[in-house]
């Protein structure tokens, strides 16, 4: 992470120009009552995910709305859980899963609000959701797709050769489904939904 920050950081003074505008930016998420469910099982669990991620950003002045592109040059690495079932209709025996976020870019408009330091932006994501996972009936998962959609309200103030921005908001992702394979006649399906929360982003840039 470290090393892919650095190297976007140097690039900065060929990036920026005065329709150019690039930098960093440390964020959090928090989406709540996020719930995962199974097909071959009542079963069902709610849990809030938590994250925080640094990303870099480009983007192009078009006026009264800038047009930016925003990525997480790293992927986001989830604990890996375990558990054993004895005695289950399901999935008897150790299973475990551990998840990563590949490749989560945003594409983003902002609106400055007049001639005041605030701004309105939205934008759209998409990350590849690769499971991986050791399942104690064989069965595999693909990777998924994850879209999100994210609005904030923020204020940006110029330095001297920089700019620094405060924002927050909101963002919500579309449901996963992923589909069991090698798993016989009744595939189980896992379903993650709910995954909506609050933001909170501050963006250092010139």
């Amino acid at each position: 992470k470290t090393i892919a920050i650095a190297i976007f950081l140097s690039s900065l003074a060929t990036l920026a120009s005065a329709e150019w505008r690039a930098g960093i930016n440390g964020a959090g998420v928090s989406l709540d009552d996020v719930k995962g469910s199974e097909s071959t099982s009542t079963d069902s669990r709610s849990e809030t995910l938590e994250a925080m991620y640094a990303s870099v950003f480009v983007e192009k002045d078009l006026g009264p709305v800038a047009i930016g592109l925003d990525v997480i040059p790293y992927n986001i690495e989830s604990e890996t859980n375990t558990n054993e079932r004895t005695g289950e209709a399901v999935d008897t025996g150790t299973n475990s899963v551990q998840v990563d976020i590949e490749t989560h870019a945003t594409l983003y408009a902002i609106l400055g609000l007049g001639d005041s330091p605030a701004y309105i932006k939205a934008g759209m994501s998409y990350a590849n959701l690769a499971t991986n996972e050791s399942m104690a009936s064989g069965s595999k998962y693909d990777d998924a797709d994850l879209e999100g959609y994210h609005l904030s309200l923020g204020v940006q103030r110029e330095l001297d050769n920089a700019f620094v921005r405060l924002e927050a908001g909101y963002s919500s992702y579309d449901d996963v489904s992923i589909t069991a394979t090698g798993d016989g006649a009744n595939p189980n399906k896992v379903t993650v939904s709910g995954m909506d929360g609050p933001h909170a982003r501050i963006s250092i840039g010139k």
